[in-house]
Formats: structure tokens, C-alpha cells, sequence
């Protein structure tokens, strides 16, 4: 299949500020990471080709993600609804070593939802790395899981751990 018959999905990668939404990007694109903390700007575009090979009787698919790394920050709200247009899915990442950034998962959600409507998403529990398993509250993970019907996938962009499978996973659901 060529470039121009592989569908393209718009992928909102959303979260608060400093959660690792562009290290995982960079995990997933280019199995990289930098320690230095880079600041995004408004949006950064990445593209991922991925093939989902789903057995069975659902044909097998070729995709190009378009991953929009929107800013965490709040101070420009009114221009991440324009960024939000036509978002086709969303992965919604937490930091995990801050156990307020579990809750403030449903806030993406709700935003997503009023702006563009019920869409496909997941959640990554970034920087799994940072903390012990005694220190997680997957009461809370699965209870806003479980709310909302979607995986919930531990993450470490800086070891690449499930890096990859968050993107895979977007990508079958918006196929």
C-alpha cells in the first residue's frame, strides 16, 4: 500500500504540563530519549507509520498516525480547541510518580468530549520507572478506566517500556 492509500488518523496526545507526552512520542518514533526537559510550545506534529495486523475476520491495516503533541500548559486554552478539530483519537498521559495526575485525567477527557465529541482513547501511566508498585493506585486507574471503557497501559518513556503498545493500541481503535 502507498503513502496516499494508507489512511491518516489524527492523534491527540494530551495531558498536563511535564507529563512526558513528547518523550514518549520520541520513545515511539525514534527509540530516544533526552533527560532535558523540553517545553511544548502550542502543538509539535510527529507522524508514525504503523501496521496493525488484527488475525482473523477484521482485514489486516497500514495507518499513519498524526500525533498532536498539544501543550499541557492552561494559559492557552482558547487555541487548543482549534488543535482538538477533527481529532480522530486521544491518549490521555499521566505522570505517575504524581499521583495528582491520575485524577486530572478525566479533565482531558471531559475537555476532549465537549470540543470534538466521544472519541477513541487510552490512558498511559507515564514514568512507571519513578515508582514502586506498592506506590500505585490502581484503585484509582481502573476506577476512571473502568468509567470511561478504555485501557489503561504503564509506561517509561525513558526505558521504552510499552512506549510502542500505546501507539499500537490508539491505532486499532481508530481503524
Amino acid at each position: 500500500m502507498n503513502d496516499e492509500e494508507k489512511p491518516k488518523k489524527k492523534i491527540l496526545v494530551l495531558g498536563d504540563y511535564g507529563v512526558g507526552k513528547t518523550s514518549l512520542i520520541k520513545q515511539c518514533i525514534n527509540e530516544d530519549f533526552d533527560d532535558q526537559y523540553l517545553t511544548t510550545l502550542g502543538v509539535n506534529i510527529a507522524l508514525k507509520d504503523i501496521s496493525i495486523r488484527f488475525g482473523g475476520e477484521k482485514a489486516d491495516v497500514d495507518v499513519e498516525l498524526e500525533l498532536w503533541d498539544i501543550a499541557g500548559n492552561k494559559s492557552i486554552a482558547d487555541v487548543k480547541r482549534d488543535f482538538y478539530k477533527n481529532g480522530d483519537g486521544a491518549i490521555i498521559v499521566a505522570d505517575l510518580s504524581k499521583d495528582e495526575n491520575i485524577d486530572k485525567c478525566e479533565n482531558w477527557i471531559k475537555a476532549a468530549y465537549q470540543i470534538i465529541g466521544e472519541i477513541p482513547f487510552i490512558f498511559v501511566g507515564n514514568k512507571y520507572d519513578l515508582i514502586s508498585k506498592e506506590d500505585l493506585d490502581m484503585e484509582k486507574i481502573q476506577t476512571i478506566s473502568s468509567k470511561y471503557n478504555v485501557p489503561f497501559i504503564l509506561a517509561s518513556a525513558k526505558f521504552g517500556d510499552n512506549a510502542n503498545e500505546a501507539f499500537h493500541e490508539i491505532a486499532e481503535r481508530v481503524s
